[in-house]
């Protein structure tokens, strides 16, 4: 008994351990990731671990590991936040079971104050809420910057791009410190973001975001970015070119002509570019607006998702060559949202709570038509809802406690 007893002690504090040490980072893709210090991923502990899990296991239901009854393993994994417990499902049958019963998960929904549709697990809404996409959306809006620094800790990239905006901009509630705002920016640049790096391209042909103006650094910059096939540095480029700005000079014809090269590949922004010169006259095109619509509606017909955007907007609001028509704007829509088009179900939620793309706006039907979207298990409509309790979109009402709670759930 006594020897049971001690081995006892030591499967709980070998299990506390092996999870609670685990490197836990956002992202709720649950990657198979090393931390600063070059540790194993928490799975390849875990593997080795579970080889020995599988061998103590002494029943055939699973009731029993290392000695542990069944009970108390779900007594400790109460104390696990949501990604720990995850992880834990993969260790064992045991532990599966136990890590997957839905009181656990349901603790999680009640801190957020959620439901669980009655053909989804409590497991599925959770994931679904905490997954990175559904910070970035939150992150995205105009999130205050207690909330920003918060998520800035926990190592969101989104949080560092939106802070080092606020800071150079004073929005979001931050004092102006370009110094500050500067150095993150840097910090992102080596992490290769792109979005760090257009930022610093802008800033060296502005003077801002903390940064002198060098209009030459900012177009060797651009350039460098427009060689690896950046789409945004190339659409910098031909703005450059068209305006003189971005440290180009101006130079309608070599618009037109770097546009018609990169339209001869293919490629997406330039086509962009090239419908919306005709329809507008902009990048060295004279206005064609028959051109536009024609060019446009062979994209559409090829199933080109940023076309189809450009038909229902150019429906909606007579641009991008086509006439003004609410209705064949809604009806187009809705015919790819019967078909399951993501892109087109976005558009409809956005369109009923903000009266866009044709829709008139009736925030009880966004918010009927996003459950009845959560009740047939749709992930992206979890986050939906999830960002809609938080700032108040989408024909949810805004809960004031609801990020605070979201983000000490992800930092549990």
């Amino acid at each position: 008994m006594l020897q049971r007893n001690f081995l006892s002690k030591i499967s709980v504090l070998t299990l506390t351990s092996v999870l609670l040490g685990s490197n836990v980072t956002p992202g709720w893709a649950m990657e198979e990731d090393k931390d600063s210090k070059g540790k194993k991923p928490f799975t390849t502990v875990v593997h080795a671990f579970s080889s020995f899990e599988e061998k103590k296991e002494n029943n055939s239901n699973g009731t029993q590991s290392l000695g542990l009854p069944f009970d108390m393993l779900v007594t400790i994994f109460e104390y696990l936040p949501p990604k720990a417990l995850s992880r834990a499902a993969r260790v064992s049958k045991s532990w599966n079971k136990a890590s997957n019963k839905k009181e656990l998960w349901e603790s999680f929904l009640e801190k957020l104050s959620l439901k669980t549709p009655n053909n989804l697990t409590s497991k599925q809404i959770v994931i679904s809420a905490l997954k990175a996409s559904t910070v970035d959306l939150i992150i995205g809006e105009k999130v205050g910057s207690s909330y920003i620094d918060k998520l800035v800790t926990l190592g969101y990239k989104e949080a560092s791009i939106k802070k080092a905006w606020g800071l150079a901009n004073r929005e979001y509630g931050y004092s102006q410190d370009l110094d500050t705002a500067k150095r993150l920016n840097e910090a992102l640049i080596a992490q290769r973001n792109t979005q760090a790096i257009m930022r610093k391209v802008y800033g060296l042909a502005k003077g801002k975001f903390g940064y002198q103006q060098n209009k030459e650094a900012a177009k060797k910059l651009n350039e460098e970015l427009v060689a690896q096939g950046n789409p945004e540095a190339i659409a910098t480029k031909v703005d450059g070119l068209e305006y003189g700005w971005h440290g180009y000079s101006e130079d309608l014809e070599a618009a037109k002509r770097l546009n018609k090269e990169l339209v001869a590949q293919g490629n997406s922004e330039a086509i962009a570019a090239k419908v919306d010169g005709l329809a507008n006259g902009w990048y060295g095109y004279s206005k064609d607006l028959e051109a536009a619509k024609r060019l446009n509606e062979e994209l559409v017909d090829q199933g080109n998702d940023k076309a189809i955007e450009r038909k229902v907007v150019g429906l909606a609001n007579g641009w991008h060559g086509y006439s003004e028509d609410l209705g064949a704007a809604v009806n187009f829509n809705e015919e790819l949202v019967d078909q399951g088009n993501d892109k087109a179900i976005e558009r409809k939620v956005r369109g009923l709570a903000n009266g866009e793309y044709g829709y008139s706006q009736d925030v009880e039907t966004a918010r009927i038509f996003n459950e009845k979207l959560i009740a047939q298990g749709d992930p992206v409509a979890i986050s939906r809802k999830v960002r809609g309790i938080a700032l108040g979109q989408y024909g949810y009402p805004k809960d004031q406690m609801f990020l605070t709670n979201y983000i000490d759930l992800l930092a549990d």
